[in-house]
């Protein structure tokens, strides 16, 4: 699925939840035996919208991620390319036109079948040996493996090797030595391709007539094993139709969330005041203690600091300017008092 089309699906899914939210976002003015019947209405609305928006993005999820694993890794991708003598096709015309198309890094056989009827068993050990050691293309040829019973020879061949020649030889090695006449031959080659070519490279060679069976690689071996993994389509849209009644209680107790978020939201801020308001204290606390030491006298040591001995000096001096003249004004009184006791009169005295 292309990314555009996956991208519509999901807004749309989008669109669905958004209507769920919004209609039981009305719940408070409804009564509490509907509520269960808008729940039954999201899950309903949730379910169908899986099923038609979700499900093909589910299907086509493992190859997405296999795709995306092949990109990462930069591993190729394999096309197999079987060539049948029963259609008259060219071997060396299809091994060219494969090279030719634009995004095929390169083209080897890989192995060689030939069709035969069935035979006897016991010539299957002689067989093979003679293949693989007797024939002129046998240090092509890496393994041989024999179906008598439905008459198979498959022979897996170098990627340096001309495969057509090696189907040549064995066919005349079955004529002469067994008498058996092979009724057709396939050969297969494979074609490296780019993971991000490898769609359109399968449809151009495809639209060239070039015989194109399957694909190998790690997007195809991830994707089957991906899909082995998967959930059946009807689970999917019930978890979907769930995801909606999720959405409709979020709607539902709306209002809730959010006075609740509100009120924690009063109580950090209120917190947090009392927090800096403390510092302050405690720092203007601090500061009173350093004056009241400051002016303590004989209950603390200070340490050697001009601009305190300064503040201490001009206090004494203060001090004793206050106690001198206090001194000064007990004298005066007692002066005055003498001088009204000496300035008496004789008259003074008889009125006593």
């Amino acid at each position: 699925m292309e990314l555009i089309s996956t991208s519509i699906y999901v807004i749309l899914f989008i669109f669905l939840l958004v209507f769920i939210f919004s209609m039981a976002i009305l719940s408070p003015y409804l009564e509490k035996k509907d509520i269960g019947g808008v729940l039954l209405i999201a899950f309903i609305i949730g379910a169908v919208g899986g099923l038609f928006f979700i499900s093909p993005i589910y299907e086509d999820f493992p190859e997405f991620i296999s795709e995306v694993d092949a990109i990462i890794t930069g591993q190729d991708q394999y096309i197999n390319i079987d060539i049948s003598s029963q259609y008259g096709l060219n071997t060396s015309e299809i091994i060219n036109k494969t090279r030719s198309t634009q995004g095929v890094d390169k083209v080897v056989p890989t192995k060689v079948s030939l069709v035969t009827g069935n035979f006897s068993s016991s010539y299957v050990q002689y067989m093979t040996t003679s293949i693989e050691d007797n024939i002129n293309q046998s240090s092509n040829i890496e393994n041989v493996t024999i179906d008598s019973e439905n008459g198979i020879i498959n022979a897996t061949v170098k990627n340096s090797s001309d495969p057509q020649l090696v189907v040549d030889d064995i066919r005349e090695l079955l004529i002469e030595s067994y008498d058996i006449t092979p009724s057709s031959t396939v050969i297969r080659l494979q074609a490296g391709v780019s993971p991000l070519d490898i769609d359109t490279v399968t449809e151009d060679l495809r639209n060239q007539s070039v015989p194109v069976n399957t694909v190998e690689g790690s997007i195809a071996n991830n994707t089957k094993k991906a899909e082995s993994q998967q959930l059946p389509i009807w689970m999917v849209s019930v978890i979907c139709g769930l995801i909606g009644i999720a959405t409709a209680l979020l709607g539902i107790f709306a209002d809730t969330i959010y006075n609740n978020w509100k009120r924690m939201g009063t109580k950090r801020n209120k917190r947090r005041i009392n927090r800096n308001f403390s510092k302050t204290n405690k720092t203007k606390t601090k500061k009173e203690e350093e004056k009241e030491t400051v002016f303590e006298e004989g209950t603390h040591s200070v340490e050697p600091n001009p601009q305190k001995d300064i503040v201490i000096d001009k206090k004494e001096k203060k001090s004793l300017i206050f106690k001198n003249s206090d001194k000064d004004f007990d004298e005066l009184n007692k002066k005055s008092k003498n001088k009204e006791s000496k300035e008496r009169t004789l008259d003074d005295f008889k009125e006593e």
